[in-house]
């Protein structure tokens, strides 16, 4: 897909790093409209973080719809924190 918009400089700049649910809460249309877990891999995390502080972004906020999940699709299953 495309990358998405880098934010202008001096301002916090968002990283989707994880997309999706594997709950079935029974109040909740997110599994249905979003699909399973989804984690965004290192390599394309790193790139993003980085297109962003070159563009001159001072902090940058990983996001997710269940952020906890995120690595478990992921060879070897990293952690978020390593």
């Amino acid at each position: 897909g495309e990358a998405p918009p880098l934010a202008p400089s001096r301002t916090r700049a968002f990283v989707a790093v994880q997309n999706g649910c594997d709950h079935a809460c029974t109040f909740c249309v997110i599994p249905q409209g979003r699909g399973q877990s989804r984690s965004l891999a290192v390599p394309q995390v790193l790139g993003e973080i980085e297109a962003h502080l070159t563009a001159g972004a001072r902090e940058v906020v990983l996001t997710g719809i269940d952020l906890t999940s995120w690595g478990h699709d992921l060879p070897d299953e990293p952690r978020l924190g390593t």
